[in-house]
């Protein structure tokens, strides 16, 4: 872009047609230096009217030749970045804009650009300009902001990684130890030929090597939920958990269970298809397995758009538990009932939360003893509406609506702070 800040008189003539406002056949070489240039530039006159631009300026705003002259610059760039180029043009001196902050360039269809700025005054005989250079960096932007994002996953993979080992390792010692000691036990019982206390100390072994097992199996599906990539894509959230119901109707028959899927048709969550159906899957299980004995298990699943979230709740007429334990029971391994009513490894809301954490999702649980339980999951619509548009608009691949995705929560993990 060059921009003619000041003015002296010049007796030359001057065209009058709407695209030479300015004695180009004094200055040629300028728009020579302006039309062989692979960058994008414009000639702009003091009043902030585009005189003259490039082929490749046409081409990166979208625009046909000649078409942006007698067009005001402010439909280059967003207010705030317009503002700023402007503050710039006056200055006698070559300046780059953009380096520090994200400025935000308009195509003629409306999608956004991110740009760099340079600013450079050129002196003549007769007149002064600035030539502007617009450089677009969109792509740039996004790959950084993806690296982010991923850094930022790698970051809580391995802070979750290192809690949950811990927390393994704690767990695995006890059915480890139980192993040891009754193997013990069990060659003292057959060298004194004590069947009965040999069958204890076999039942002992037995159990304690399932729940190491389980434990194990536990830590794999644990880290498989936390380390797995996302492959976001819509999804229609009646119809996966209406699959959901058909992979426990098993279990659904031999508990007297009721399932009411109240979700509206059509709606939709960006998501990774198989994380969502695991995470509903551990929230069903988790209410059919802590119902009341001699009830029947009630589950109703339900979802609103309200205060720009769309929020899926999970609600149950279960034994429910303690208030104080609304966020502990997310941790791994934690169990409130004993093992021996309620089997299991003390996953599956673990699961649950670290699946949450990873959408850019929240999660919370509410309950009472013996009044059932209710976990809500919280969905930004920010995060489904700005995928939405880059589809729709564009067509884009998978790999950048996963960018789309990552730049989002990456804005949204932000703002939270």
């Amino acid at each position: 872009m060059v921009l003619r800040t000041g003015e002296r008189r010049d007796p030359t003539p001057r065209s009058t047609s709407k695209a030479s406002a300015m004695p180009f056949h004094n200055y040629a070489w300028l728009t020579t230096l302006i039309d062989t240039s692979f960058a994008s530039r414009f000639l702009v006159d003091a009043q902030g009217t585009i005189v003259h631009a490039n082929a490749a300026a046409e081409a990166l705003f979208g625009y046909e030749h000649g078409e942006f002259a007698g067009k005001p610059i402010d439909i280059l760039f967003s207010p705030e970045a317009d503002e700023l180029v402007r503050s710039n043009l006056d200055r006698p001196m070559r300046v780059m804009i953009g380096d520090d902050r994200e400025l935000r360039g308009r195509r003629k269809e409306g999608t956004d650009l991110i740009l760099r700025v340079g600013v450079t005054p050129i002196q003549t005989v007769s007149e002064n300009y600035v030539s502007v250079t617009v450089f677009d960096v969109t792509q740039y932007k996004k790959i950084e902001s993806e690296l982010r994002f991923r850094t930022r996953q790698l970051e809580e993979i391995n802070s979750r990684l290192s809690r949950f080992a811990y927390v393994a390792a704690h767990d695995l010692q006890e059915p480890l130890r139980k192993i040891a000691s009754f193997s013990d036990l069990l060659k003292i019982a057959v060298a004194d030929d004590d069947p009965a206390t040999a069958k204890y100390a076999c039942e002992v072994v037995h159990n304690s090597a399932l729940r190491a097992r389980g434990l194990v199996e536990g830590l794999l599906e644990y880290c498989s939920d936390i380390s797995a990539i996302l492959k976001l894509e819509f999804i229609n959230v009646g119809a996966e958990i209406e699959q959901v119901e058909g992979d426990f109707s098993e279990l659904i028959k031999a508990t007297g269970a009721r399932i009411e899927n109240r979700i509206q048709d059509g709606l939709k969550v960006r998501a990774d298809r198989a994380q969502f159906t695991r995470m509903m899957s551990n929230m069903l299980s988790n209410s059919i397995k802590f119902h009341k004995e001699g009830e029947n298990p009630i589950i109703r699943i339900c979802a609103c758009q309200k205060d720009g979230e769309i929020r899926l709740s999970v609600n149950d007429n279960g034994i429910g538990f303690e208030p104080r334990y609304a966020e502990t029971i997310f941790e791994p391994f934690l169990r409130l009932q004993p093992g021996k009513e309620f089997p299991g490894n003390g996953i599956g809301l673990a699961a649950v939360k670290s699946i949450c954490d990873r959408h850019g999702w929240t999660i919370k649980a509410e309950s009472a003893p013996g009044r059932g339980a209710t976990f809500r999951v919280s969905i930004p619509e920010s995060l489904a509406l700005e995928a939405r548009t880059l589809v729709s608009a564009s067509g884009r691949s998978e790999e950048q609506i996963s960018f789309a995705a990552g730049d989002a929560v990456d804005r949204a993990q932000r703002g939270k702070h």
